[in-house]
């Protein structure tokens, strides 16, 4: 019993561990299982958002190929465009469509127009569908090349993923292009060839009519059994069409029989020719629906029942399949297929060719035998350029959000592409740019503007206004507190300026107490009115609060026309104020710049008011116009508002800070100028595309800013009407001025006559810039800066500059020439002695203060910071390398020495050059003896060598110009700048030994040259080498007035008169909105271009002649003083020839930052240096004045004339005391009123990009971020 017990619990316990370890094994199972689910979800997991990463990619890739290939879901684009650049109106308006203009597109240009400007830049295209378009052939790598070096930018704009996608875009496109299909040219074999075949097709046909007739029974059924294996082969391509729709995920492949014979093929096919072949298919699709729908189109035209438009079945396919795409039942994805293509196997593209040009993206429809119209097939695009023109509007339109509207010329030559960029935009990339900006006068320091005494001291802050004794002090307390006194009417009040003129009667009769009760009275009625001001514009005025120490007092007649000052604020003060309580936008917007105006204007019209009464000839005489003054005037510098980097304001006192303009004729305002929206603008393409790479190898005819009629020429009314359709299309949305910008604007005209030139555009720049007799050299820099930019209006600066300095030396000059043609022989030693001096200080002084002049300027336009870029030469070419400054793999590189062999190859072409120059001069000498040896009139015998000598000098000059810019070339430098002063040391180098060989000769070397003659003027006269120079330097000046100015009046009219005559255009255009606009721009396209080559602008050829002609006037000026009257008169003609041929026959440059005129100062202060050698070289060894201890005398004039120039080096320093001023008083202000506002701005700034990173609160970022 005990054993069988004992064996039942054995059992027993054998069964639960049995049934525990099954339950162990089944759990291990379960959790094994688990495991495998987990594992099995994180794989999906995975997979899952590898798909969708995919996704993402390809529907990125895809956008972007639907632009290239002018597939594009406009709806889509604009819409996002729309919420990065979003506009103020919210109004929307009625859709406008025609056949140009889808509603879409529309709905782009809408805001475009709103400013009146008809574009900020043009790039112009080559038609490639033009007749005398070039053809050819493009490669794979070519088109490789032409997306990485000209379309490509690396920038931080855009990151280097986006840039690959934009690649492979390209590159697919590139492979959607017609085929480039060589022309067959007719050798001699191959019409050999045809005529043995004709023999051989007559023999054949002779056999053939021998044969019997059962033979040609036989041969007809072979006939026939051929006919039907074509058929059963067309069949079966159709029905391999017929089988695309059904294949929804492997749209590629086609019936399953064919595939099982081609299975062996297509292990070997490449990705590229697997497209091909579906494309083949799909071609054969097309066609069968083409079929099906000109039969359709047929019949409907029988019945007529439907009516069918003239559009080509190719554009109706495109947008049905366009319409189809986003249903789940699509049929055919071309883009999917062209997607697949393995863009790293290269090598499968080795014989892939497309043709360049005439891909039919547009056609020529000839109307008559003249008319014609260019038809746009809106397809898309089958040869390369026009595939290069749709990736850059693309570029642009997408990466840098500008606009861009295309329009084929009249000729049919060129398309043009007018850029124009939004606000928003420009404000976002002034920000990224850090351009710098300036800051609106009246909230950075509008109380430098105030009266002030000799002591710099404001009139309000003076002891006799603000200590009172209790006599006055009981009276105004008992006013105060008694009946009011019935206020003058301001608000209604509108001539200011005659109110004070009566009001100054009464005014000029008070003394003493009556004047200081009434200057205080009216003092504490201003306080009310500059106390609200301080706090509009956060103004800091704890520097006030100390008392005067040695206050000197000013007159009685000081105060009465400072209590009509006091009556000018109060005025304008309290209409201001007035318009704040109404809650006017537009006034509160503009209230530091109106404020600013009403300082002016009160000052202006007190003293106006003041010497109108007290007017006298002698005041007139002294230009003492003013007996009040503000800081400014008592330091007789003009006003000028500091600059700083631009950053985006915001609030109410933020929209006061930076200074606006008047940008239109519309009286807009605005925080950009045109000229700085330009400047603008060219950075943004420059930075998407490589502008000059693509001019240099001709994908681009042309690329240049716009002229704006208004601001240059005052055709504002025939600018009205460019606009006028636009109006009536919908294109520009006219508002209402609202209650605020009408009293906003007749503020502006009460407060406009004091105002600064710049503040309003009353006047265009061309009559602004007017002869003016009185002082022929004027030019306005100011309105010069604002529409070319400070390059252009540095180099009319220092114009004005020179042609003012030569006029003191014109006086002179004369009086000296005089004495010394008709002294004594002892005078006129003396006169020589004397003028040499004169140049000597005269060309030193002209350096000096010219430095002192280009410093005021850079502080007067912001430029003390400024810095060139180094834009790379788009014609450099290298050998790709490392870099071993930043390890950048594939830096190009040119060996220095190939280039150093080049510049000995050029030194020595050079040479030859010049020996040809040394040879003229020489024959020119013989054939000037020879003709005084036949006694022939002595004018005539040393005016033809002189007149010939000017013809040679321009000669080589025109023949070095030439070869100078061709070794240049050659020579590859890789920066512009280093290009350009080559380039420039090239020319000055040349033309110094071109024009002065003969000098030289005559002056310092004709005695080594018995023989030659040099210095023989007649038979009498046998050496006279001071007459020699004087009348070879009256014939180079007069021909200089003749042959530099007059061609440049004369040959843009030729030149316009020409192309008009041989231009054939569309006389009859297309009626639509831009027409007008068109035109213009048109027109502006055959205007010059302001540029010595491709690469430098013509400001190289201006600062030449100019450097020559000074090079004249000191080195050899004393050997002819009445130079100076004639270089005097060819600047003025050259100024006013520069400021016509600007306004009227050159393109608008691109507006450039400058801050001093460059290497040329350097070149200029090589020339005064060198004309104190050539002066004591004229005095001692030309003159015939000493004729013993010659070097000894020469040594003792060098010490005299060094330690001259440079004790007035010592004497005038570089930098004026208005420029210290003012850049003191700048950067006091921007510290104190600006700092403390870009401080909180950029606070804000970061809090909201943290809260971004960290996941914050969407509500935290603020609209104007978003904006």
């Amino acid at each position: 019993m005990e054993l069988n017990n004992s064996g039942s619990r054995n059992s027993r316990t054998s069964r639960q561990s049995l049934a525990e370890v099954l339950q162990a094994h089944e759990e291990q199972l379960e959790l094994e299982q688990k495991s495998k689910l987990k594992k099995a979800q994180t794989l999906s997991q995975k997979k899952i958002r590898q798909q969708q990463i995919q996704t993402l990619k390809e529907q990125s890739l895809r956008e972007i190929l639907g632009f290239f290939t002018n597939q594009i879901d406009v709806k889509r684009f604009l819409k996002n465009k729309k919420k990065l650049l979003s506009s103020d109106d919210t109004e929307e308006s009625e859709k406008y469509q025609d056949e140009f203009l889808n509603p879409n597109e529309f709905e782009e240009m809408k805001h475009i127009y709103e400013d009146c400007n008809i574009g900020d830049l043009v790039i112009v295209f080559p038609n490639p569908d033009d007749e005398d378009a070039p053809a050819g052939e493009v490669t794979f790598l070519e088109a490789e090349k032409v997306f990485d070096k000209f379309i490509t930018v690396i920038t931080d704009e855009v990151s280097k993923s986006y840039l690959k996608k934009e690649r492979d875009s390209f590159l697919l496109s590139f492979l959607t292009l017609g085929d480039y299909v060589k022309p067959q040219k007719k050798t001699k074999k191959q019409e050999d060839k045809k005529q043995d075949d004709k023999k051989q097709n007559k023999d054949h046909n002779e056999n053939q009519n021998q044969q019997s007739n059962n033979k040609d029974g036989h041969k007809e059924e072979k006939q026939d059994k051929e006919r039907k294996n074509e058929n059963d082969n067309h069949k079966n391509l159709s029905e391999d069409a017929k089988l695309l729709p059904h294949q929804k995920d492997q749209p590629s492949r086609i019936n399953s029989q064919q595939s099982q014979h081609t299975e062996s093929k297509t292990a070997e096919e490449t990705s590229y020719e697997k497209y091909q072949k579906f494309m083949k298919l799909y071609e054969v699709q097309l066609k069968q629906e083409e079929e099906q729908y000109q039969e359709q189109r047929n019949v409907a035209k029988q019945v007529q029942v439907e009516q069918f438009s003239e559009v080509k079945f190719s554009q109706q396919f495109y947008r049905r399949w366009q319409k189809q795409k986003k249903q789940e039942d699509i049929i055919i994805d071309p883009l999917k297929e062209l997607l697949k293509i393995d863009l790293n196997n290269i090598k499968q593209f080795k014989n892939v060719s497309k043709q360049l040009s005439k891909g039919g993206y547009l056609v020529k429809r000839m109307n008559d035998e003249v008319d014609y119209d260019w038809i746009c097939q809106n397809s898309p695009p089958k040869d390369f350029l026009t595939l290069v023109r749709i990736t850059v509007i693309n570029k642009l339109s997408r990466n840098a959000f500008v606009h861009c509207r295309q329009f084929v010329s009249t000729t049919g030559k060129h398309i043009f592409v007018v850029v124009k960029s939004h606000q928003q935009v420009i404000t976002r990339q002034a920000q990224k740019m850090k351009i710098t900006k300036q800051i609106e006068m009246g909230f950075a320091d509008l109380f430098s503007l105030e009266p002030v005494d000799n002591e710099f001291r404001p009139l309000r802050l003076k002891s006799y206004v603000r200590l009172i004794d209790d006599d006055l002090r009981n009276i105004l307390a008992q006013e105060e507190y008694g009946q009011p006194e019935p206020e003058f009417d301001y608000l209604n009040c509108q001539d200011v300026e005659n109110y004070c003129l009566k009001l100054y009667i009464k005014v000029r009769q008070w003394k003493g107490k009556d004047l200081k009760y009434n200057v205080v009275k009216k003092q504490r009625e201003v306080d009310k009115i500059l106390k609200e001001v301080v706090t509009d514009l956060n103004i800091d005025q704890s520097h006030e609060k100390v008392e005067l120490i040695d206050d000197i007092p000013i007159t009685d007649e000081e105060w009465q026309v400072y209590y009509l000052y006091l009556e000018s604020i109060l005025c304008f003060g309290k209409k201001i104020q007035w318009a704040k309580e109404q809650k006017m936008k537009e006034v509160i917007e503009n209230i530091a710049f109106l404020y600013k105006l009403v300082f002016l204007k009160a000052l202006g019209d007190a003293n106006q008011i003041w010497y109108a009464e007290n007017q006298s000839f002698w005041r007139e005489f002294n230009g003492e116009k003013q007996i009040i003054f503000n800081l400014w005037g008592r330091l007789n510098i003009t006003p000028v508002a500091p600059y700083t980097e631009y950053f985006k304001s915001s609030g109410s006192a933020g929209s006061s800070l930076w200074r606006k303009y008047e940008i239109n004729e519309n009286k807009h305002r605005s925080e950009f100028i045109n000229m700085e929206k330009i400047k603008i603008t060219n950075s943004i393409v420059l930075k998407h595309i490589n502008i000059l790479k693509m001019l240099q190898m001709q994908y681009l005819f042309a690329y240049f800013p716009v002229h704006d009629l208004h601001q240059l020429k005052g055709q504002g009314e025939l600018k009205k009407q460019f606009f006028e359709p636009l109006k009536k299309n919908g294109f520009i949305i006219e508002k209402e001025s609202s209650e605020g910008e009408k009293y906003l604007r007749d503020l502006f005209k009460e407060l406009a006559d004091e105002a600064e030139s710049t503040d309003f555009d009353s006047e265009s720049l061309e009559k602004e810039s007017g002869f003016n007799p009185r002082v022929p050299w004027f030019v306005p820099i100011d309105s010069i800066r604002d529409y070319f930019g400070e390059k252009i209006a540095l180099y009319f600066d220092f114009l004005s500059y020179y042609a003012k300095q030569l006029w003191y030396m014109a006086v002179i000059s004369i009086i000296t020439q005089g004495i010394m043609s008709s002294s004594s022989l002892e005078l006129r030693q003396t006169a020589i002695i004397g003028f040499s001096i004169i140049i000597i200080i005269w060309s030193t002084f002209f350096m000096e203060f010219w430095k002192r002049e280009q410093v005021y300027f850079s502080v007067r336009f912001g430029q003390q910071n400024f810095e060139a870029d180094e834009a790379e030469r788009p014609a450099f070419e290298g050998d790709f390398i490392r870099s071993v400054l930043n390890d950048d793999l594939n830096e190009e590189f040119y060996s220095p020495l190939k280039r150093k062999m080049k510049q000995l190859l050029a030194l020595s072409i050079s040479a030859i050059i010049i020996g040809c120059v040394i040879g003229c001069v020489i024959g020119i000498n013989i054939l000037k003896n020879t003709l005084i040896e036949q006694k022939l009139d002595q004018t005539l015998s040393n005016t033809i060598p002189s007149i010939l000598q000017a013809v040679s000098i321009n000669f080589f000059n025109f023949i070095y110009n030439k070869v100078g810019q061709t070794f240049n070339v050659l020579e590859n430098h890789k920066i512009l700048s280093t290009y350009e002063n080559s380039l420039v040391a090239k020319f000055t180098i040349f033309r110094f030994v071109n024009n002065f060989i003969q000098f030289f000769i005559t002056s310092f070397l004709s005695s080594y040259f018995v023989q030659l003659k040099l210095c023989q003027v007649n038979l009498e006269i046998q050496n006279d080498c001071f007459q020699i120079l004087s009348n070879q330097m009256t014939t180079i000046f007069l021909t200089n007035i003749i042959s530099l100015q007059i061609p440049k009046l004369v040959a843009p009219h030729i030149k316009a008169f020409i192309t008009n005559l041989l231009t054939k255009k569309d006389e009859k255009l297309v009626e639509h909105p831009f027409n007008l606009i068109d035109e213009e721009i048109e027109r502006q396209l055959k205007l010059d271009p302001y540029q010595t080559n491709e690469e430098v602008d013509g400001s190289v050829n201006d600062y030449m002649e100019l450097a020559i002609q000074f090079s004249y006037l000191s080195l050899f000026g004393l050997a002819f003083p009445a130079c100076y009257i004639l270089a005097f008169v060819q600047n003025v003609v050259k100024l006013q020839v520069d400021k016509f041929n600007f306004f009227n026959y050159s393109r608008r440059p691109f507006p450039q930052g400058a801050s001093s005129i460059g290497n040329w100062l350097v070149i200029f202060e090589m020339i005064s240096f060198l004309a104190i050698f050539t002066n004591a070289g004229l005095i001692v060894f030309t003159s015939e004045i000493i004729k013993e201890n010659q070097v000894q005398v020469f040594s003792t004039l060098l010490i005299v004339f060094l330690t001259l120039k440079y004790i007035i080096r010592f004497l005038v320093p570089d930098e004026p005391a208005e420029a210290l001023v003012l850049n003191r008083r700048h950067e006091f202000v921007v510290e104190k009123a600006v700092k403390g506002f870009q401080t909180e701005s950029n606070a804000r700034y970061l809090i909201q990009k943290i809260n971004r990173q960290i996941g914050g609160p969407r509500e935290v970022i603020s609209s104007e971020e978003e904006n």
